[in-house]
């Protein structure tokens, strides 16, 4: 079934590509722009560490410190559902 969940998940990952593109050529500004609404949309930790990444090449440590807390958890969340899954 093709919901509107998984829409969203689609068009989040093709964003988060190019975001990744620009993030590897070193556009951290534009980058960060798009990643912030797909952060909001599906949180996910490796969009957490890619943000993180853009604000510290832009001279924002404490806003990644912050955001690397989330990020953090999140990941844990992931890595903790796959072994209690079973």
């Amino acid at each position: 079934m093709y919901d509107l969940m998984t829409k969203i998940n689609e068009s989040s990952s093709d964003t988060y590509l190019r975001a990744k593109d620009l993030l590897d050529a070193g556009d951290y500004a534009v980058a960060l722009e798009l990643l912030k609404p797909i952060n909001l949309e599906t949180p996910h930790f490796k969009t957490y560490e890619s943000i993180g990444e853009c604000l510290v090449a832009l001279e924002r440590p404490h806003e990644a410190i912050l955001l690397s807390l989330g990020g953090g958890w999140l990941g844990e969340q992931a890595i903790s559902s796959v072994f209690s899954s079973g």
